[in-house]
Formats: structure tokens, C-alpha cells, sequence
């Protein structure tokens, strides 16, 4: 006998994790079961046939208070006949989940074999507020009249509890005489409505907590009508048997009714007249009796306008062929039509012979749709009745008639309509309580078209979505929430068919943990540089096991933390120059502390990331217009100080440049050699100095300035001087490229942008001119033109004045004319042009670098060596005169020095991934010397590591690591390029590399001594073996105990403390969520950078039940006495999922508890077993 209980059990457990048709069982005792759910949760209803003859089969179906339950994307009738739901709801839009459920199991015949009926009890998260009364969506106001927009408070709040607000256009309103709130929280406008009080208005409902509720918006217009017609109907003349067209239109609130008039008097009733909508009157096939005066006339309830007569002359036909013309204002038309409305499409041409207009779709297939498309004379109005989304497309009326070639003449109308459908909430966000330091999701998912927008406010303000508050598409996620997260949230979706709003609260769960750390204190930056920031905190006090620092950027991104055991840290891999916030928890071991207050910490100025897009415009042959954008922050990670105008002829290395004040954004670079191309770019630099661009971003613009006339002289080059306190000397050369010579030049002085002096004209042997009678600290500027014998120019040469310039020896200019060509990786060739009487003083110093190389030359060139490859320097020249007087420097130009060949790659490793394939890594080279292009990996058998590397086997890349396959044998050496423009460099010293053998790898690929394959088999065979005996043994076991457990004088604890909780005959267990509490320890930080331990990321880390772990979860649980059971053998309280001589007044003492169901549901409850 003992068997038979054994036998039971194992039957109704393969019953319950069988299919809806299962070998069929004795009919049972039905015992209402009642089930306690918890709003936005899952829950699975259990239905386990039991008892009876295994020769029949038995079937499952599922009814709630009486109604058949019909299965959706929610609600689900499992394949072992068990009732799914994925998410217990109780609110709109939705029916309520709660109620009596009754599941019920038939054999083939039809009879009644078995049958469960559930109480379904929904404990959820009231919202606390609700609306008895909400104001209109839209409301239209009469001006000068009073005006309530009604909004009360319902739900059970006790009187006085909750307070009513107004908003208009997102601010709060302020309540005066004129406009105030009622007692009853609606808001009164007294006496009368003004245009100014148009707008949007929303009541908000106050609870005592400070939590708030906002109701729909409402949408408040005075009505009126505009003074003028924006279109009125216009003279036409019109043959007999032809169309004609006559429209009007005016702005109104409401819309108007339009209707037309013909010489005073109501149109007659006629088929030909076709008054639609949209206030046009189309006449078809005219008539004689057509002609006459007409006028449009729009009325609302409060206004009437008329507009100005025109006129309609009707002409006999003239028999003479006219093609087709489309009446209408345009020939294409957009247009947005509300789901439910009616569609109308006007289509009239006129020509002779009488144009036929047929409607088409495009793409075809709207004829499916039931439309009266059929061709008809002269008009053709496509009328859609209660239209819907379906009929979104593009409406084609294409009119055509023939000449008397029978050439066919067309012209047509295209209509392109959208059909708006106004936001529905599809998922609404469900009522939650949390503990706090987890993360909380809102679902909200709303459908429109088009798609609508949807944004969340918190307590009836608008949610700032930034750091660990994230806003994705279908949901608001808040992680590691705290306790002022707790509130109401409500999504808002929009578009421009309306918007629908929905409301969940947020309640801190307390109770549930027992040591609590207090809140961190005393947060402070330091040591900021452009990257990172340290961090310093006061202790707290007590068990704390560690701290995490969060922080995200000010502005908007996605939150960090970082975990510390001790009160200090320091952030790394940070943004320069932007703001970023800061807080920090303390943790124990069960408890996670209210976050400290924020601090807003910036990073140190870094260099640009990118340079500006610039626009240029050629103004004369020889002078260019640049004008460039301004960079964001986040480009220009820092505050810019100046911006360099860089340019160099096509095609070589040689770059001009000026620099230009970071307030201006344009800059005119003159004296450029017509007909030549230029290579144009600007770089915006802070302090930390200029962009380091990559190869991608290291972008010129190139500009083909315009060719000259060969008969003008070429722009003059200027300097200017300062004399003494009221005077200033300019002088001016031509440059060598100029090939006319100058009969004279023209001077102007320029003050503050605008005429002061000039222009004066010298002779062409003049070579400078002195200005008197000014005051040199205004902003000068001195413009020359060097002009032939007809007084024509080529361009003007411009310089401005800079009053802290120092005064140069009389007599001297600076050199001009600089060339610069990079000859190698490490040398740059300079010449220039200038006085021949003295010599010159050469500096070349790299951007990167403070100190210059300062080089004297007696001649017009240098060679300048020793340089770095690939670097940008900049050159100058002065020169020395006899008496060694140093004169005024040249322009700085800019040369960057040819590529070179890389250093080695560094940092090799070796990865072994399968039996013949590794992947091989590495750094790049510590010196460049240029824009890294690939790599290539040469490998090859130990034993060949003597031939040269072309004979070694090749693989290419183009990132810092590679896959190699084919490695069958144990022994390589291997070793990796870079290569740059200018070719491959240095190769890195050789690894050599040793592959697992087939045996070793499949085990791991840790073994050092290889066992035989017959060990290995023996081994597993008696480790197979081993499992068997200890899994029967702790069947039995549990056998044994069972009995005991069940017994009634048994003591049980009413919970277990594992988040069990018991509902009337069944037991249940919630699996626990994601954990953020940090352990004791960070030593076992994963890759991720978090926690692999349960404490930290929870049992089960992806809220799922995995497949085949029910071992793992029985451990889990902990059988405890039901507070609701009758314990006096009544027999109510029977175990119908195993009936028979097993049962008794107590259930089944050889099956403990209802069967485990196997479910793969999200966090899903489900029924335990022991």
C-alpha cells in the first residue's frame, strides 16, 4: 500500500506538466481556492486533472464570472490546461482581471470529470486621485460672456484633503477677480471672456502627500470671425457647356457654414451646383441661365460675412479644341483628415471637347475599397464617407480630352491624404510599490497615427528624463530609486488628432529592511582635470558595507556609478569641459541609503574635438570670403580663445595662416594668386591648444579662385606703422607674381569699418604714405589698390592697424613671400624674399612644443633639419639690417613634415578560440610618425622562424586585432606591422604561440596531464552513477519528512522571510528581482563591473524561470501552515489534484502541495513544491 500515495503523486505531477489532453482521472471534489494577485504582476491558475481511468482523455476549458475567458496577447490557456496571465490588471482601459474563475475538465463524451474554481483578488497600488468631472477637450467661448471650465475631485479622499490648481500653457495660473477657482475646483472666468485668456488649460488635484494628478488638456478659443475674406471669388467667363470654379475662404472659430448667391438670392436647386466643404462652388456644364453675380456668405451662430460680388460671363461655345486644364489653386494638395469624418476630393477641368476625369490611387488597390471611381464630363467629386486609416494614400484625378488628331491631352490633380488617428493607450503603466536602491518600470504604450509623442510628468510636472531616469520607447525606467522617486507618473501621447493621458503611482515599500544606512554627507570635487575628478565624502557611521558614486552629464545622458569600500574615489574616462552631477549611497549588507545631495562638478577645458564647417565666396581674383559656424560645447570642450585661417595652394604641404579673435566668425584672406586652387580650413582652439583631428576629420576646402584680367595689377601687400601718438605710416610692395605694372595706387583709411580718409592717389614710384591727425587706438584699417592706365584694379591689399606693434628701424620690411616644402620626414625647406642688405633670423617651432629652433641665414633659403615626422611647424623669418637692427617678422606660415614609416606595434597577445583558430591582439605603435592606414600579422611554424617575413603566411587588418585560422599544428612564432603612408614599419618582437591539443582543449583547455579517454569515460559513468544514488536517497528523504511536516501538530511560522506568501490552498513564491545593493566585498567584481554573487544580482539576474532548474527552486521554498485552512477535517478542504484512499481531512499527506507548473514567464508566480 505504501506505493499507492507514491504512485498518486507522481501521476497528478505528470498531469499538471502534461498537455491539455491528458490520460483522464477520477472526478474530484471542487473547492473554491482563493487567490491573492498583486496589480502589474503575472500569476499563473492552475487546472491539474486528476483521479480516474487512464484509458480515457480529458479536455480543459476556462470560464470568469460565467463568461468563457478568451485568450490575447495577456491572457493565455497553457498546454497543461493552466490559466497564464502575463500581467494582473484591474484599471482601464482594460476589464479587471478580478473575479470568479472556473476551470473544467471533460472526457471525449463530454462528461464532467473534474472542475477548480478560483476567487481572483487583485491587491493593487491605489492612485490616491481621480477626476469626477475633467474639463472639455475643446471649448469655444463667447467674447464679453462668463465662462466655467468645470474640474472636481472624486475617488473616497475625506473633504479638504485635496486641493484643485489651474494651468495655462504649462504655468500655473494665478487666480485674480476676474478669472478665479470655484469651491468646487472648477475655474470661473466672471463676467466675460477675452482673446487674451485663449490657451491650453488643465486642472491638478493635490493630495495631502504632495503627490498630484493632471487632468486632459483643454483647448479654450473665443469664437469670432476675421473682418476680410482671405480668398474671394474672382470675374470669370466661362463657354456654354464647359465648367467653372468659384471659391472663398475665411478664418473663423467655429469653422463656417458657407453658402453661395447669385444675384443676391439662394442659389436655385440644381444638380449642376456642387457647394462642398471647403467653401468651393463648382458649376458643372454652364449655362446661359448660369450667368450673373455671385457672392459667398459664411455664418456661425454669432457672425455673417459677405464677400464682394464676381462676376460670371457665359459665352457661346466656340467649337474650337482647348486642352484640358485643371480648375483649381494647385495641382498638388496635402491633406489631414480625422478618422470618422467624411473626405471630399473636388476634381473640375474645363477645355473642349469636355474633358473626361477619371480617379485613380497610387499605389493602385484603393478600388478595393468600395470608392465610386467611375468617369464623368466637366466635374468629379470623390466622396469617402466615415473614413478610416485604410484610406490613407494618394488620390490621382486625371481629366483628358482629344484634338482633332485624336492626339489625347491630359492634365491632372494629386491629392496626398493622411488619415489621423487619435492616440489610444494600449498598455497603460500600472500602480507599483518598490524598495528602494531597485529598478522600477512604467509600461505605456500608446498607438496613433501618426506615431504619437509621448512625455512623462511626475506629480503634475514635467519629468526631467537625464542620469538614471530613462525614457525608452514603450516604457519610463527609474534605477536605483529612492524615496523621492515616489509620486504619481503619468505618460502623455500626442499628435494632431488629439492626445490621451494615464496614471500610475509610485509607493516606497517599507518594512522590509532592517538596518538602514544613513544618508552620505559632505561630497566635495578636487584634483579636476580634463578627464577625471576625485572625490571625497564623510564616513558613515555604522555597518556600512560600500559606497556607490553616481554621476551623469548635467545636460542630459545616461547615469554611471562606480563602487568604493572606502569615502574617497576618483572618476575617470569623463568628457572635457562639461558638467556632470554627482551623488553618492552608502549600503549594509540588506539596505541602501537615501542618496547624498547632488553636486555639480566640471571638467578641465580640453581641445577641440572637431573644427568648423566653413562656407567661401571668391570677391575678386586674388581675395576669398571665409565664414564659419560656431562650435557646440561639446565640440569645442572648452572656451574658444582665438581661430587660425589656414590655407595652401593644392596639392602641396605648405599651409598660410591668421589668426582671428574668437568672437569673429568670417575672415578675408587676400593676396592669392588668380586662376590657382586653394586648399581653405579653420581650426578653433582653447587653452588646452588645437584640435588633434583624425585622419576622418582632418578635412580642407578647396576653392579655384577665379582668373585675373591680364591688364590690372595684382593687390598690393601692406604694413602699417605706428609714428608717434597721432600718426601711422603704411607702406606696401607688389607681390612677385604681379605682371602689370601699377601707373599709380589708391589709398584709403578706414575707421571703424567705415570711410575716414581717402582715397588719395600717388604715383606707382610711391611706396608709402604717412596718416597724421588720428588717434591710433581707434580700429584703423588701411586699404591700397595698385591701378593700371585705365584706373582699373585687380584687388586691394588690406592691413589693420595694431597699436602695441613694436616700431621697427626706419626703412625696414619684413620678408615676404615665404615657401615652404617638407623635403623628407625630417626636414623642411624655407625661402622667402626681402632686402638683400643684412641677414636673417629663422624660427621653426612645432605646435606641440613652447620653445623654437631659431636658425641665421645669409641667404634667401634654409634647409632645416632634424625634424619630428608628420608634424606640423610653424615658420618665420626677420631680418637683420647692417647695423643689426632686428626688423618687423614676416607671416608665420605652417609646413607639416612627410610621414615615416611606424614604430612597432606593442602589447602582442594570443588567444586561442577553437582547435586550429586564435585571435591575436595589440596596441599601436608608441611613435606613429603618421596616420596609421592597417596592419599586417606574419606567422609562421617555429621552425621557420629563420626566413625572411615575405615568406611567412599574412593576414591584413585594419582594427588592432585579428582572427587567424588553419593553425594545425602546436608551435608558431608570430609577429605584427603598422604601416603608414609611408610604408610598412619595424615589425614587433616575435611571440611565440603553443596551441591545446584536441584533448586538452575540450576539456577546458586547463589540463597539463591529459587523461585517457577511457579514464575520462569511467570517470563520468561512476560521477553518473553517483548522482543517481543521491537523487534517490533525497527522494526518499523527502518522502519520509513529508508526512512529518504534514502532520497536524506540527508548528509551522506563519511566512518564511524568502518573499513567500500564501493564498487559501495554495502555496506561492514570488522570485525576487535585481538587486543593486553592492556585497561586503568589491573583490569579485564581474566583467560587467558588477557583482556575480545572489546578494548582488539577485537568484535569477534576468527576472526569468529558466527551463529545467526545478531542482534549484524547490530549495527555495518552505512549506508553511495556511492560516486559512481548516485544520477539524471538514472535508472542504480536500486535495482534488489527488483524490482516492490518499486524501483525508488534512489533503493528501503523500502530496504535500499542488503540482509545480512549468511556466516561462517574466518574474511569474507560480505554484511551489517541496
Amino acid at each position: 500500500m505504501a506505493s499507492r500515495p507514491l504512485f498518486l503523486c507522481l501521476l497528478c505531477t505528470i498531469a499538471a506538466l502534461g498537455s491539455v489532453q491528458v490520460a483522464g482521472v477520477g472526478v474530484g471534489l471542487e473547492v473554491t481556492k482563493t487567490v491573492n494577485a498583486t496589480e502589474g504582476d503575472p500569476l499563473v491558475l492552475p487546472c491539474a486533472p486528476a483521479g480516474g481511468s487512464p484509458e480515457r482523455t480529458v479536455t480543459v476549458s476556462w470560464m470568469v464570472n460565467g463568461s468563457v475567458v478568451v485568450p490575447n496577447d495577456r491572457v493565455s490557456i497553457q498546454p497543461n490546461g493552466s490559466l497564464a496571465f502575463t500581467r494582473i490588471v484591474r484599471q482601464p482601459p482594460h476589464k479587471s482581471d478580478q473575479g470568479l474563475y472556473k476551470c473544467q475538465l471533460r472526457d471525449s463524451d463530454g462528461a464532467s470529470l473534474y472542475s477548480q474554481t478560483f476567487s481572483l483578488i487583485i491587491n493593487g497600488v491605489d492612485l490616491g486621485l481621480e477626476f469626477a468631472r475633467q474639463p472639455a477637450k475643446t471649448v469655444i467661448a463667447s467674447k464679453g460672456k462668463p465662462l466655467v471650465l468645470a474640474c472636481a475631485p472624486g475617488g473616497n479622499s475625506p473633504e479638504g484633503t485635496v486641493t484643485v490648481s489651474w494651468l495655462v500653457n504649462g504655468s500655473p495660473l494665478e487666480p485674480n477677480e476676474r478669472v478665479f477657482i470655484q469651491p468646487n475646483g472648477s475655474l470661473s472666468f466672471k463676467e466675460s471672456v477675452q482673446e487674451s485668456d485663449q490657451g491650453l488649460y488643465q486642472c491638478k488635484l493635490t493630495g495631502s502627500d504632495g503627490a498630484s494628478l493632471l487632468s486632459q488638456t483643454s483647448s479654450l478659443r473665443v469664437a469670432g470671425m476675421a473682418a476680410k475674406f482671405t480668398q474671394s471669388p474672382k470675374n470669370l467667363s466661362v463657354e456654354t457647356g464647359d465648367s467653372a470654379r468659384l471659391s472663398c475662404h475665411i478664418e473663423a472659430v467655429p469653422t463656417p457654414v458657407v453658402l453661395w448667391e447669385r444675384g443676391g438670392k439662394t442659389l436655385p436647386q440644381d444638380h449642376r451646383y456642387q457647394v462642398l466643404p471647403s467653401g468651393v462652388l463648382l458649376i458643372d456644364t454652364v449655362q446661359a441661365s448660369d450667368a450673373g453675380s455671385y457672392r459667398c456668405v459664411a455664418t456661425t451662430k454669432k457672425n455673417k460675412r459677405v464677400s464682394t460680388d464676381a462676376h460670371l460671363e457665359v459665352v457661346p461655345a466656340s467649337k474650337i479644341f482647348r486642352p484640358v486644364e485643371i480648375l483649381a489653386d494647385s495641382n498638388v494638395v496635402d491633406i489631414q483628415v480625422h478618422t470618422g469624418e467624411a473626405l471630399f476630393l473636388e476634381c473640375g477641368a474645363s477645355g473642349y471637347p469636355v474633358p473626361s476625369l477619371r480617379w485613380s490611387t497610387q499605389p493602385p488597390g484603393q478600388e478595393e475599397l468600395s470608392l465610386e471611381m467611375a468617369p464623368r464630363l466637366g466635374t468629379n467629386v470623390l466622396l469617402i464617407q466615415n473614413i478610416s486609416v485604410q484610406y490613407t494614400g494618394v488620390y490621382i484625378c486625371k481629366a483628358t480630352n482629344v484634338d482633332a488628331q485624336n492626339k489625347e491631352h491630359f492634365a491632372q490633380i494629386r491629392y496626398n491624404v493622411s488619415v489621423l488617428v487619435a492616440p489610444r493607450i494600449k498598455t497603460p503603466p500600472q500602480s507599483l510599490m518598490y524598495p528602494i536602491a531597485k529598478t522600477v518600470k512604467f509600461e505605456c504604450e500608446i498607438d496613433g497615427v501618426p506615431k504619437p509623442n509621448v512625455t512623462w510628468y511626475k506629480n503634475g510636472e514635467l519629468l526631467h528624463i537625464n542620469g538614471r531616469i530613462k525614457q525608452k520607447v514603450l516604457a519610463l525606467y527609474l534605477s536605483n530609486t529612492v524615496k523621492e522617486d515616489s509620486g504619481i507618473y503619468q505618460c502623455r501621447g500626442w499628435n494632431e488628432a488629439g492626445e490621451v493621458w494615464a496614471a500610475a503611482r509610485l509607493i516606497e515599500q517599507v518594512g522590509k529592511q532592517k538596518t538602514k544606512a544613513s544618508h552620505v554627507t559632505g561630497l566635495t570635487c578636487s584634483n579636476i582635470t580634463t578627464s577625471s575628478i576625485s572625490f571625497t565624502w564623510d564616513a558613515v557611521p555604522g555597518n556600512v558595507t560600500a559606497y556607490t558614486l553616481h554621476y551623469f552629464p548635467t545636460n542630459g545622458g545616461d547615469e554611471r556609478q562606480d563602487v568604493s569600500i572606502e569615502n574617497a574615489f576618483t572618476v575617470h574616462r569623463l568628457e572635457p569641459y562639461t558638467n556632470y552631477t554627482f551623488y553618492v549611497r552608502a549600503y549594509t549588507k540588506n539596505y541602501a541609503g537615501e542618496p547624498s545631495k547632488n553636486i555639480i562638478c566640471r571638467t578641465g577645458e580640453g581641445r577641440p574635438s572637431v573644427a568648423p564647417q566653413i562656407i567661401m565666396q571668391p570677391i575678386s581674383p586674388t581675395s576669398v570670403k571665409v565664414a564659419w559656424k560656431k562650435l557646440k560645447p561639446h565640440e569645442a570642450r572648452g572656451i574658444i580663445t582665438t581661430h587660425k585661417v589656414q590655407y595652401r595652394v593644392v596639392g602641396t604641404r605648405t599651409a598660410w595662416f591668421d589668426e582671428v579673435p574668437a568672437h569673429v566668425y568670417n575672415y578675408t584672406i587676400r593676396d592669392l594668386t588668380p586662376g590657382v586652387g586653394y586648399d581653405v580650413r579653420v581650426l578653433s582652439g582653447t587653452k588646452a591648444g588645437w584640435p588633434e583631428l583624425k585622419a576622418e576629420q582632418d578635412i580642407w576646402w578647396s576653392i579655384e579662385m577665379p582668373n585675373a584680367n591680364d591688364t590690372v595689377p595684382l593687390a598690393p601687400e601692406v604694413e602699417v606703422k605706428g609714428i608717434n601718438k597721432v600718426a601711422i605710416k603704411a607702406s606696401w610692395t607688389m607681390s612677385r607674381r604681379n605682371r602689370i605694372q601699377p601707373s599709380k595706387y589708391r589709398i584709403t583709411l578706414l575707421k571703424n569699418e567705415i570711410l575716414f580718409k581717402g582715397p588719395l592717389d600717388v604715383d606707382s614710384s610711391t611706396s608709402s604714405y604717412v596718416f597724421d591727425n588720428i588717434d591710433p587706438q581707434d580700429s584703423l584699417m588701411v586699404q591700397v589698390q595698385a591701378l593700371n592706365e585705365e584706373g582699373e584694379a585687380g584687388g586691394s591689399g588690406f592691413k589693420v592697424f595694431q597699436p602695441d606693434q613694436p616700431e621697427d628701424s626706419e626703412g625696414s620690411h619684413p620678408p615676404w613671400s615665404l615657401d615652404a616644402a617638407a623635403t623628407s620626414p625630417n626636414a623642411i625647406k624655407l625661402s622667402w624674399e626681402g632686402s638683400s642688405d643684412g641677414f636673417f633670423s629663422i624660427s621653426c617651432q612645432s605646435l606641440a612644443s613652447e620653445s623654437a629652433i631659431l636658425i641665421n641665414s645669409s641667404k634667401h633659403s634654409v634647409l632645416i633639419s632634424d625634424l619630428k615626422p608628420h608634424t606640423t611647424y610653424k615658420l618665420s623669418v626677420r631680418m637683420f639690417d647692417k647695423n643689426l637692427n632686428l626688423g618687423p617678422s614676416s607671416q608665420i606660415i605652417e609646413c607639416q613634415t612627410l610621414e615615416d614609416v611606424p614604430g612597432p606595434p606593442a602589447n602582442l597577445m594570443f588567444a586561442q578560440t577553437n582547435l586550429t583558430a586564435g585571435k591575436v591582439s595589440w596596441s599601436p605603435p608608441v611613435e606613429s610618425n603618421g596616420q596609421l592606414r592597417s596592419y599586417r600579422i606574419y606567422y609562421t611554424l617555429e621552425e621557420n622562424v629563420g626566413k625572411p617575413l615575405d615568406e611567412w603566411l599574412q593576414v591584413s587588418a585594419n582594427q588592432t586585432f585579428a582572427e587567424i585560422t588553419g593553425l594545425t599544428h602546436s608551435s608558431y612564432q608570430l609577429t605584427v606591422k603598422a604601416s603608414t603612408q609611408a610604408g610598412y614599419g619595424k615589425a614587433a618582437d616575435f611571440m611565440p604561440i603553443r596551441l591545446l591539443s584536441n584533448e586538452i582543449y575540450s576539456s577546458d583547455k586547463t589540463t597539463s596531464n591529459p587523461t585517457s579517454r577511457y579514464t575520462i569515460l569511467l570517470a563520468i559513468l561512476c560521477g553518473t552513477a553517483a548522482v543517481l544514488i543521491i537523487i534517490g536517497m533525497v527522494v526518499t528523504l523527502r518522502l519520509a519528512k513529508s508526512s512529518v511536516l504534514r502532520s497536524p501538530n506540527h508548528d509551522l511560522p506563519q511566512t518564511n522571510g524568502n518573499g513567500m506568501h500564501h493564498t487559501e490552498g495554495i502555496d506561492m513564491i514570488a522570485l525576487s528581482s535585481c538587486s543593486n545593493i553592492p556585497p561586503a566585498s568589491p573583490a569579485h567584481l564581474d566583467t560587467k563591473g558588477w557583482y556575480p554573487t545572489p546578494k548582488a544580482n539577485g537568484a535569477h539576474s534576468n527576472g526569468r524561470v529558466p527551463n529545467g532548474i526545478s531542482t534549484p527552486l524547490l530549495n527555495q521554498v518552505h512549506i508553511t501552515e495556511n492560516p486559512q485552512f481548516n485544520s477539524h477535517g471538514d472535508g472542504k478542504n480536500a486535495c482534488p489534484s489527488c483524490p482516492g484512499p490518499g486524501c483525508n481531512s488534512r489533503g493528501c499527506p503523500s502530496c504535500q502541495v499542488e503540482p509545480l507548473l512549468a511556466a516561462d514567464v517574466t518574474q511569474v508566480t507560480v505554484l511551489a513544491e517541496d
